[in-house]
């Protein structure tokens, strides 16, 4: 085993209080291997920010989690347990299915091992004594394919260790209030051609306040779930035999969509869009001249191929509008053309990705491309752009949305166009008209 930076195994001070077993877990000899890089020794969790504090948090009672489902089920196999925006997960493989009774179970079994102020270690191991520790968990043996030799790091606390790239608060006793909430099925890496794990969830906050009111937001969610509303009304359904994901506009969901998609259409029309139709189906070619097939394939649909030559359903409107506004010669005295449609894109979701109508694999969206003369213009249409929207979500009643401005990542040349001066003028313009209208907005890389 690899050096582990904890002060308590690097000075002779007495061991804290509540932490008398963990001196057990590593053996002397352990202290004086190296390691790539220092792991940090304590976590100022104050200093922090809320969202790293909470991440923290959440990615250390997930290693809670599993210490008790392995407690409760040794035979369990260990899947991925990271932090999420409202709590954390774990996905386990079981001898049997999960009972609301094994949440409980779980839940005061965690709660135990939060009180024994358990100290979180980080350490790095080769990769052969990572294959011998976790030889009987395929998963993490799965996992480990994808990381570089070097780079392969475990976290222990009490008696349990887990494959980790760290992120974790000093002790179990930092962990805040927390509820296990559900269970669900999960596909390993999100693929249906893998084994179905069972997922439990559950909710982390820093206070009991922050708890209930999110519990009351998942109720008021299920009362409102439009999966349910959209069965209880006859709206849609999604039918296994057609294909998951594929939704089904039943008579009075499609009179619905009729009404939204003409009411769309008619105020795109007054603000000067031109609306257009275009094939289902393109050449894959034409996706290898936008960038789509390097970036997007394996969220595309498979090659169909006839004649010599290969097709694929469309996962994006953007190449046939471009290639209408190539088609024809323009003066900049045209411009900004507005070219809209509401347009059928077609993309392979992983199975235990999709549900109900938030994910899907086909989809109608109404996508508009504006061609502009100058940066004056550009500025103009977004502000235009955004001021429909609004007036559309105060139409339809939505309220409490913030917007996110996504930042490009300058040092990521495989995702993003490496023209860094480009990518500053338009987040500044973005930024800037969203000051301007006055919306909600924060900013995030990605």
């Amino acid at each position: 085993m690899p050096f582990i930076a904890a002060p308590m195994f690097l000075s002779p001070s007495p061991t804290p209080r509540g932490r008398e077993d963990d001196s057990a877990l590593v053996p002397l000899d352990c202290r004086r291997r190296s390691m790539p890089a220092p792991f940090e020794s304590h976590v100022d969790l104050p200093a922090l920010s809320k969202e790293e504090r909470l991440a923290r948090m959440r990615h250390s009672a997930a290693h809670v989690l599993a210490e008790a489902m392995v407690d409760l089920m040794p035979e369990a196999e260990l899947g991925i347990g990271p932090p999420i925006d409202t709590g954390f997960y774990y996905d386990f493989r079981l001898p049997r299915p999960l009972t609301q009774d094994d949440l409980t179970w779980l839940e005061e079994r965690m709660r135990a091992s939060i009180t024994k102020h358990h100290a979180f270690h980080m350490a790095a191991i080769t990769r052969s004594e990572a294959e011998e520790r976790w030889q009987r968990q395929p998963f993490k043996l799965d996992l480990l394919k994808d990381i570089e030799d070097g780079q392969i790091t475990q976290c222990t606390h009490a008696a349990f260790t887990d494959l980790c790239r760290g992120g974790h608060v000093n002790h179990t006793g930092e962990i805040p209030v927390f509820k296990l909430m559900s269970i669900a099925g999960a596909y390993w890496r999100g693929s249906e051609k893998n084994p179905m794990l069972q997922r439990v969830y559950g909710a982390l906050f820093e206070t009991q306040a922050e708890l209930d009111a999110y519990e009351q937001q998942l109720e008021e969610a299920r009362r409102r779930d439009h999966r349910r509303i959209g069965r209880e009304l006859k709206l849609f359904d999604v039918i296994d035999d057609v294909g998951p994901g594929h939704v089904i506009w039943l008579p009075a969901g499609a009179t619905i969509r009729r009404e939204l998609q003409r009411w769309i259409e008619d105020l795109e029309i007054d603000r000067g869009y031109q609306h257009v139709t275009t094939p289902g189906v393109a050449k894959r070619q034409l996706y290898v001249k936008s960038g789509h097939w390097d970036h997007y394939r394996d969220a595309m649909y498979p090659v169909m191929e006839r004649e010599g030559e290969e097709y694929v359903l469309r996962p994006m409107n953007c190449p046939s509008h471009i290639m209408i506004y190539q088609g024809t010669q323009h003066s900049y005295r045209e411009l900004p053309i507005r070219i809209a449609e509401l347009g059928t894109m077609h993309r392979w979701e992983k199975s235990g990705q999709v549900t109900g109508m938030s994910r899907v694999r086909i989809m109608t969206l109404n996508d508009a491309h504006i061609f502009c003369a100058n940066t004056e213009q550009v500025e103009q249409e977004v502000e235009s752009v955004l001021q429909l929207m609004e007036e559309v979500y105060g139409v339809l009643g939505l309220k409490n949305y913030t917007y996110r401005l996504s930042l490009g990542d300058p040092n990521d040349h495989e995702k993003y166009v490496d023209n860094p001066p480009m990518w500053a003028a338009g987040e500044a313009l973005l930024r800037r008209v969203m000051h301007k209208i006055g919306l909600d907005f924060y900013e995030a890389p990605g």
